[in-house]
């Protein structure tokens, strides 16, 4: 502690300093965590748990779907992924051996490949049709994911953590009342219950069976006095219509819709703007 000089020296009065005030501290030991063991089989910079993952951005067009992938995609869940990378972002790298094969996310990689894809341009700016009138689409060359490269494991291994990164998921189910109130939290919340990845009709049975939410039922099967409505589209369709109904929701103003289906409202809004144009 530094002591302040006396208040006087000889007959010559000296301006006093402050008294350094004495604190007193108490410390507390606690339990600290011993080192990791480089050597450790788990947790070292070697082991399966020890490091960090790495992963870079890397063209779409230089990975390899694996040609015998036994688990089969279907297109509702390219779309549901496709539209979760669009609203959260790319999460997850997709991993591939060392000959750019994917090993875990070939969904990953199929809605990549959709949400990369662009009008296919005539010299003029025109959309280039197919033959049955279609739009022709390319994919964006500046489309690039993050991917992590599985080095060091053998073939038989590479094979078989293809295989258990599908089956093991199946393991685990759902707590059906937490779901219902997981999602009951985001309908309060006014969040598009569709970027859950749930169909409608799992949203209405969830939601009935665990919150008590329901519509009546119609003869014909609807929900009065709301309706569902099924489209068929064509891929570069089905992109177009999926970025104008991202672009209706972002912009809102649905407060006073009786609908509370996202989409729903987003493509009510895009119907109203082509018919102020169209009349």
């Amino acid at each position: 502690m530094i002591r302040a000089p006396s208040a006087e020296s000889g007959t010559k009065k000296m301006a006093t300093k402050p008294k350094s005030k004495v604190v007193a501290i108490t410390t507390t030991t606690r339990a600290v965590a011993p080192p990791v063991v480089h050597d450790d089989p788990l947790f070292g910079p070697n082991g399966p748990l020890g490091g960090k993952l790495p992963s870079e951005p890397m063209p779409l067009t230089a990975l390899k779907p694996y040609a015998k992938n036994p688990r089969i995609i279907p297109e509702s869940a390219i779309r549901k992924v496709a539209a979760s990378i669009r609203q959260y972002g790319f999460r997850q790298p997709i991993v591939v051996d060392e000959q750019m094969t994917i090993v875990v996310g070939h969904t990953r990689y199929l809605a990549s490949m959709q949400l990369a894809e662009r009008p296919l341009l005539s010299d003029d700016g025109t959309p280039q049709l197919a033959r049955d009138g279609t739009p022709m689409v390319e994919l964006n060359p500046a489309a690039r994911v993050p991917v992590h490269v599985a080095r060091g494991l053998t073939k038989a291994q590479v094979k078989a953590y293809r295989l258990a990164d599908n089956r093991v998921s199946q393991e685990s189910s759902w707590e059906m009342q937490i779901l219902g109130e997981e999602l009951g939290d985001l309908r309060r919340d006014d969040f598009d219950l569709d970027l859950t990845g749930f169909d409608q009709m799992e949203l209405d049975r969830l939601l009935h069976e665990t919150l008590g939410i329901d519509f009546p039922d119609l003869p014909d099967g609807d929900k009065s006095p709301f309706e569902h409505m099924t489209f068929t589209l064509h891929a570069s369709q089905a992109a177009t219509v999926r970025e104008a109904l991202d672009v209706a929701k972002k912009a809102g103003g649905f407060t006073d819709s009786p609908n509370e289906n996202g989409n729903g409202n987003a493509l009510t809004r895009i119907a109203e703007a082509s018919l102020g144009v169209l009349r």
